[in-house]
């Protein structure tokens, strides 16, 4: 970037919050997936269930130990998505 550039950086936070306020029934949960813990993506249908395996939940994980992200996303009408970013 150069002098007449800019860059303006929120949180997902703020960007989840931003969402509901534009649209009505917007709802997502956002996870980290961390080393030694999976996830499992069952589908019925036009139904998908997460299944997640936490380990250590009030241990000693540092942000070092993710390997992955993912969310869970619905809107008023009921319809929901899954989103995961996986290293």
């Amino acid at each position: 970037m150069n002098e007449t550039q800019c860059c303006l950086q929120i949180g997902y936070r703020r960007y989840l919050a931003r969402l509901q306020e534009a649209l009505p029934g917007f709802a997502a949960q956002v996870e980290c997936v961390y080393k030694g813990e999976t996830i499992t993506v069952k589908r019925d249908g036009f139904i998908e269930t997460v299944v997640h395996e936490r380990k250590d939940c009030l241990g000693t994980r540092s942000d070092a130990d993710i390997i992955g992200v993912y969310a869970q996303i619905s809107d008023a009408t009921g319809t929901a998505a899954l989103a995961t970013s996986l290293r």
